[in-house]
């Protein structure tokens, strides 16, 4: 095995070589994702555009009937819009935060579950 250089004599830390060995190793084999385990988050992802379009659908229905005009598609959008995000960030955040680090298809999964439904949405709704 190779010893490391001496950078004990380097002006501040990093300034030698720490890092020469470490980025000519080869790096260790990756394990494939296995769909069964990223089968939940796809579907946790998916489920969340369909909570936003129910959401969404429910506050045009409360405010319809109370406002005259077209208003309730501009609230219905913006509703729609929020909730997205908030499922965006729900789905980063449980993803790097909570799911193990070891459970790659799990946190793939997820966020790949809230792009394809992003992606549907954005082609139902005729912005292809």
């Amino acid at each position: 095995m190779r010893r490391r250089p001496d950078t004990s004599g380097a002006l501040w830390p990093g300034a030698g070589f720490d890092n020469f060995l470490a980025m000519t190793e080869p790096h260790r084999e990756y394990s494939s994702l296995r769909v069964g385990e990223m089968a939940p988050g796809v579907i946790a992802g998916v489920t969340g555009h369909a909570f936003a379009i129910i959401i969404a659908w429910l506050v045009d229905q409360i405010m319809a009937p109370s406002q005259g005009g077209d208003m309730g598609n501009t609230e219905m959008t913006a509703t729609f819009l929020a909730t997205e995000l908030l499922v965006a960030l729900a789905c980063l955040i449980v993803g790097w935060r909570f799911i193990p680090a070891e459970k790659r298809a799990a946190r793939a999964g997820l966020v790949l579950g809230w792009l394809l439904g992003a992606v549907a949405i954005w082609i139902f709704a005729g912005g292809y």
